[in-house]
């Protein structure tokens, strides 16, 4: 498995806590596929910032 952060991402990818941001705790993985983009969400209530990636096959 690769995290689609440092494959694709932008920036550190840090997304614990979602009030200051200092850990990349959370990932989107992948294998198997190839990563377009990835990158941190604003926050949305929760204490961690949400991640998405774009993949393709």
């Amino acid at each position: 498995m690769h995290s689609a952060q440092d494959a694709a991402g932008d920036g550190f990818g840090f997304t614990w806590p979602a009030e200051f941001p200092v850990v990349r705790i959370d990932q989107v993985l992948f294998r198997g596929v190839e990563p377009g983009s990835a990158s941190v969400l604003p926050a949305n209530g929760s204490d961690h910032l949400p991640v998405t990636a774009g993949i393709s096959w």
